[in-house]
């Protein structure tokens, strides 16, 4: 709970000042395409269509964001930015899939990331939040049960097994019941209107398997650190070293769901870390607005991908910018656009198609109870 002031001062603030860093990149795309055109003569080209002035309205909008988010937000694109180039040279041919690839790259993000969280338990990062929620479960009567003992490297006694069992089984569970809420409710909030239109909806969202396959990831990563963590510990291998090897093993979780966007993003992540230890041993320069320059060429790829290769972006990505825009993301002439030779409406006609394909279960439904009033 923080203090009304704190609200005023801070909170309100910061909520305004991300709304108008959302504004200023909306507004500012369609004031930059006007000038653009104007420079190439009233015509509209691949790239100066949209990359362009998309990349100079993220400057300016990155800009007016506090110093302190820039990173998160060019972390957020810039993970979406790899995984669109990705699929845009898969879909041209230029690239091959790599059998379980998403794994082998989580794996070794996860290393890198459980070895920063172990060296700074105390950084306030979104990743060490989420790891001490995982690892540091608030659970009533956990500690006063166990008596907080620690494995001893010189000798397990039983009431010690039994003890690091407990605590790693409890931890699984805790991160398994994180998951399976969080897919859960993510579901649920998708559905929207629909849940009223059709309550049964609910518990479709709250029993599918993707939500159990979440659970048991988060289960698996944890257990699988502690346990290899422990192992380790008792074979006195050094603790940098054992935290590289159960972090990399635990990342082999990641193939209950193969999210390549999951991925990305902990690789993203991992490799700011890597880039300011670098800064910071003197092996990199820092540039002050290097975040900026990378979250307007991040951006800009996801407009260009929008525009020209819908189908290449993200779903859920493409569905935000369908919600900001208040569809009229829609109103653009993908048939058009096509003549480009990057089949910009593929994805278009697939989203019409199950809007069809919805209207008519929807008609389905409602046709017994229209036909049982009629008779009356």
């Amino acid at each position: 709970q923080r203090h009304p002031k704190h609200v005023l001062t801070s909170t309100i603030p910061y909520a305004l000042r991300s709304s108008l860093f959302l504004a200023i990149n909306a507004s500012g795309f369609i004031g930059f395409l006007c000038i653009v055109s104007k420079i190439c003569g009233n015509r509209f080209y691949k790239y100066s269509t949209v990359y362009i002035p998309s990349f100079f309205a993220s400057v300016l909008a990155i800009l007016s964001e506090r110093k302190s988010r820039r990173g998160l937000l060019t972390g957020y694109v810039g993970a979406i930015a790899v995984e669109t180039i990705y699929r845009m040279l898969k879909y041209r041919g230029m690239i091959q899939a790599v059998p379980y690839g998403e794994v082998a790259i989580f794996s070794v993000a996860t290393a890198i990331l459980f070895y920063k969280f172990k060296s700074n338990a105390s950084q306030n990062d979104a990743i060490g939040s989420i790891l001490k929620i995982l690892f540091s479960p608030s659970i009533p009567g956990l500690s006063k049960l166990f008596g907080g003992q620690r494995l001893d490297g010189n000798g397990i006694l039983i009431k010690q097994v039994l003890t690091f069992v407990a605590r790693t089984m409890m931890i699984s569970m805790w991160s398994f019941a994180i998951g399976y809420s969080i897919q859960s409710l993510l579901n649920t909030l998708q559905l929207g209107h629909r849940i009223i239109q059709d309550p049964k909806r609910i518990k479709q969202a709250l029993t599918k398997p993707y939500n159990r396959r979440f659970g048991a990831f988060l289960a698996c990563l944890t257990g699988f650190f502690k346990v290899l963590n422990t192992v380790l510990f008792l074979l006195s291998v050094p603790r940098d070293i054992r935290v590289l090897i159960a972090g990399l093993f635990a990342g082999v979780s990641m193939i209950f769901i193969r999210s390549t966007s999951l991925s990305l993003y902990a690789a993203a992540k991992a490799l700011e870390i890597l880039y300011f230890k670098g800064v910071s041993k003197g092996y990199l320069r820092s540039y002050y607005y290097g975040d900026v320059i990378v979250y307007s060429l991040c951006t800009a790829v996801l407009f260009h991908a929008a525009v020209f290769e819908a189908h290449n972006l993200r779903l859920s990505y493409f569905k935000f910018i369908q919600r900001i825009t208040k569809n009229r993301i829609l109103d653009i002439n993908y048939e058009a656009v096509d003549k480009f030779g990057t089949d910009a409406s593929q994805l278009i006609r697939i989203m019409r198609a199950q809007v069809q394909v919805e209207k008519q279960k929807a008609t389905r439904r409602s046709a017994p109870s229209g036909q049982h009033n009629n008779d009356n």
